[in-house]
């Protein structure tokens, strides 16, 4: 497998490349070379200080697919990893996978988000309490991202923008990223992600699990005192048979609902929708206008 690392320089985040990342970088491509990093036997990295982000992105596909890349591994220089984290990545071998990683501010909770259970509030997604293991998620950021080219050559231009949501009232902006989830999920593929593939994110300190820990620790104590509503708040997944809280409650594994995969398309082709957002950012790209 020829791997591609996007390397994205979040200009407007970070001044250049945090030491924190480099070394992280250093380690995992020192596996790589060694061959430790199977099926990886050759390596393409790209590099992108394009902003905004989206463009960075962008740039960096366009350059996987002309370098002929078999898969393409995004990294984010404000976070930082562990090789291992990479190579479970990599063990899955499924279309779409990331990595979790932790928002930047309270809660500091996962970036990986799921629909909710009922259409008519299409739009608004769930964060994830509690996980385990490999499993589907609608949403992610894209800081640690494994995409597969044949999946970026089906999707074509562009993978990632900036818009309004395709979902009544369209009132809400949609990041890069969540572009980049609805597209891929329109085009037939599931997202999945590695809870245990934990990636730290780089601000005033570096924000992991243990942050959100103990967010999640005061909504167990409210429950042990009394607050049972909390309880019907909690996503789980990963956990077949729910995930038991101390104080004894068993969160049952999260539902997504009735969503189909016509369903799926459906809302990425509503009248104000993905497609026509797709459509009026190839015309930009057709005219020279995307970067």
């Amino acid at each position: 497998m020829k791997l591609g690392l996007g390397i994205v320089i979040a200009g407007g985040y970070v001044d250049g490349i945090p030491p924190p990342f480099e070394r992280s970088l250093y380690a995992l491509h020192s596996e790589l070379l060694r061959g430790q990093c199977a099926p990886v036997s050759d390596l393409l990295r790209i590099d992108s200080g394009k902003f905004p982000t989206d463009v960075a992105r962008n740039e960096v596909v366009r350059e996987a697919l002309d370098g002929r890349c078999d898969a393409l591994l995004f990294l984010d220089v404000d976070h930082v990893f562990e090789p291992a984290v990479i190579r479970r990545l990599l063990a899955a071998d499924v279309d779409i996978i990331t990595a979790r990683y932790h928002v930047k501010k309270p809660p500091y909770h996962p970036n990986l988000y799921l629909r909710p259970k009922t259409a008519h509030v299409a739009g608004d997604f769930r964060t994830i309490h509690y996980g385990q293991g490999v499993f589907p998620v609608d949403r992610c950021g894209a800081g640690g991202l494994l995409v597969k080219a044949h999946v970026l050559r089906k999707m074509q231009a562009p993978w990632f923008a900036y818009s309004q949501s395709p979902h009544p009232p369209h009132d809400r902006d949609v990041t890069e990223d969540f572009y980049f989830c609805e597209k891929a999920q329109a085009a037939g593929f599931t997202i999945w992600a590695d809870w245990h593939a934990e990636m730290g994110h780089i601000t005033h300190g570096v924000v992991d699990g243990t942050w959100y820990s103990e967010y999640l620790r005061r909504v167990e104590h409210e429950v042990e005192e009394g607050n049972d509503d909390l309880v019907s708040s909690l996503v789980v997944c990963g956990y077949p048979d729910g995930y038991r809280l101390p104080s004894g409650h068993v969160v049952a594994p999260y539902d997504r609902g009735p969503y189909t995969a016509e369903e799926i398309v459906e809302n990425a082709q509503s009248s104000t929708s993905m497609a026509d957002h797709v459509k009026w950012q190839t015309a930009k790209v057709a005219h020279g206008d995307s970067d």
